[in-house]
């Protein structure tokens, strides 16, 4: 099935964040700071979440961004290319990475890594240049550009200087560590596709973008314990010509009412980990926002759901049910205090937000 809509702005409200850690601007370093924290500068205060990859579905970056969405001013930092050494992964920066951020107002700072560690024949422990991020961020305190203009800033000058910085940062490792990288075919590649223009940039990650979907599409995850084998491609557009590629774990249709659902699963405790749950949540954010949604062409109400399941699970909940007894639920599963808050916290975000959660058993 091909899911498609549009996004023209974003309300969501977020019940599930975990407080931030603050941290004073003068001891911010973003290489040991949390993965989410506070950033505090006199009166003003930035939430700040950092990757580890440019790649969306490396080491849960959502929770991490989700984790700051309460907050007014928030700005992620992305690296703009990982390169584990040839033994390794190595990922890209892509355009709609960055103006998916743009949809969330989260201000983007593309930063590079200039010192890791060698381990056998790949390479670990990498560290941002922190005092480019911290000098971009001492910017944005005093910016007043909105998240998207500030963004597209980032972009050009990726475009225009801030490319060889991340290879002079690799020069540097390689020298500290001995390690031998990718070959230099797919840089040259990443560097032709921005020589020109962002448009050409765009395009050549889109490309990419859909060959990522084709792959999730094609695959089922171990954290997925799906009923039916009912994947669906999803693409939206946005209000400024911008396309996003997802693809939903299960998809089911209801009197022309389309349930898009991402499926988290445990195999060995109760209730799906929370960076799980919080990953769905995040694209929870777009589904929800979605108009003008159409499946196969064919226009659809949609209700975008997660599916939390796992093998200990004895009894099911979902906040569908008219008179969702969460206290019997907790006493048949055996939750333990901190999961039965999570839940309530979870159902009050669904309710809130028209989208629908549900619990069951699943091998």
């Amino acid at each position: 099935m091909e899911i498609t809509g549009t996004i023209t702005g974003i309300t969501y409200n977020v019940q599930c964040a975990e407080e931030l850690r603050t941290v004073t601007f003068d001891a911010f370093d973003c290489n040991t700071s949390p993965p989410a924290c506070l950033v505090v500068r006199g009166t003003d205060r930035i939430a700040l979440s950092k990757w580890v990859s440019p790649k969306r579905t490396r080491s849960y970056p959502y929770e991490r961004v989700y984790n700051t969405l309460t907050h007014q001013r928030r700005v992620t930092v992305i690296p703009v290319l990982k390169d584990e050494g040839a033994s390794g992964e190595r990922d890209f920066l892509q355009w709609d990475t960055v103006m998916l951020m743009s949809l969330l107002d989260v201000h983007v700072i593309l930063g590079y890594y200039n010192q890791a560690t060698a381990r056998g024949k790949k390479v670990t422990n990498f560290m941002f240049d922190s005092t480019y991020i911290t000098k971009q961020l001492k910017e944005l305190f005093t910016s007043e550009q909105q998240a998207r203009q500030w963004n597209i800033a980032q972009m050009q000058y990726l475009q225009s200087g801030l490319l060889e910085r991340v290879l002079d940062g690799y020069s540097t490792i390689a020298n500290q560590t001995g390690a031998t990288f990718h070959d230099d075919a797919g840089i040259e590649q990443f560097r032709r596709s921005m020589h020109d223009n962002l448009e050409r940039f765009m395009e050549f990650s889109r490309k990419k973008s859909v060959l990522a979907q084709n792959r999730e599409f094609n695959t089922i995850q171990p954290k997925e314990a799906l009923s039916s084998a009912t994947k669906a491609k999803v693409t939206i557009h946005d209000s400024w010509g911008g396309l996003y590629y997802f693809t939903v774990d299960e998809v089911a249709i209801d009197n022309n009412t389309l349930y898009m659902i991402e499926d988290k699963h445990t195999a060995h405790g109760v209730i799906p980990n929370v960076s799980d749950i919080k990953d769905g949540l995040l694209k929870m954010i777009f589904y929800k926002n979605m108009t003008g949604v159409t499946a196969d062409g064919v226009p659809m109400n949609h209700i975008p759901t997660v599916s939390l399941t796992s093998r200990r699970l004895v009894s099911s909940i979902s906040t569908a049910d008219k008179e969702a007894n969460i206290e019997q639920f907790v006493s048949e599963n055996n939750l333990k205090p901190v999961q039965k808050k999570l839940l309530e916290y979870l159902f009050k975000e669904a309710k809130i937000n028209g989208i629908e959660i549900r619990l069951h058993h699943a091998e």
